[in-house]
């Protein structure tokens, strides 16, 4: 997806302003290249500032998450599209008042996505440690022969294994509760801005008036999710010891 601005600059009919400010002032008189080139530049700048396009620019512009939290922010994802377009349909004067709906939707589905992108790589770090090993089943192995071991230093070593395998549990555990949380908040995050969505076009057909009463009430849903996203400390740094990168 191109950027906005990219995409204005070789919008068609952009083009073809700046061909005819180019032919006016060879084949006309000179000031018209100036005065064609000002009109080309405002036109550049009106399609890259579309509300249109930078949205569908920034829906593009996104990563790949992991598969289970893939789902969940394209429904949050299509929530912010639908709340887009409910807005833009609206009357002028509705469009004003909810403008700022628009804005902490936006913004609440770009820190949906960083958390999403945060964690997406625990994700897939647990999903090959799991794949690979059996943490629990191993840590039954190891208190196992301990308790088997008749020589103390052979038992020595065996608990050494233990204690380094059960700190690695608590951190695998650790990082996967902090993934079950993420993803119930996702899903509750889809969930407000769906009721956020419904109520917005009720207000819509109830007229202005209910629109400009009714729209702190969607501010505060939107920022109770908010205050919701920001209590999430940076995920667990590592699982079974290892380091794992965002």
């Amino acid at each position: 997806m191109r950027r906005p601005i990219i995409a204005a600059l070789l919008h068609p009919l952009n083009l073809s302003m700046l061909a005819l400010a180019t032919a006016a002032g060879l084949c006309a008189a000179w000031w018209l290249f100036p005065l064609g080139l000002l009109v080309w530049a405002l036109m550049v700048v009106m399609v890259a500032r579309d509300p249109s396009l930078r949205m569908r620019h920034t829906v593009q512009s996104r990563s790949p998450l992991a598969r289970r939290f893939q789902e969940k922010f394209d429904r949050i994802e299509r929530m912010q599209v639908n709340i887009f377009n409910a807005i833009t349909s609206a009357s002028a004067t509705n469009r004003r008042a909810l403008q700022p709906v628009m804005d902490e939707v936006s913004e609440l589905t770009n820190q949906a996505f960083e958390l999403c992108q945060r964690s997406t790589a625990l994700e897939n770090y647990r999903l090959v440690s799991e794949k690979n090993e059996d943490l629990e089943a191993e840590w039954v192995r190891l208190n196992q022969q301990v308790d088997e071991a008749s020589d103390p230093v052979v038992q020595r070593e065996y608990q050494q294994s233990l204690d380094a395998l059960e700190r690695r549990l608590v951190k695998h555990r650790q990082a996967v509760a902090f993934l079950d949380r993420v993803d119930a908040q996702m899903e509750g995050l889809a969930s407000a801005m769906q009721s956020v969505l419904t109520e917005m076009i009720r207000l819509q057909a109830m007229g202005e008036g209910s629109v400009r009463q009714g729209r702190q009430a969607l501010l505060q849903t939107l920022r109770n999710e908010e205050q919701e996203l920001r209590r999430f400390d940076e995920p667990p740094q590592e699982i079974d010891g290892v380091q794992v990168d965002h």
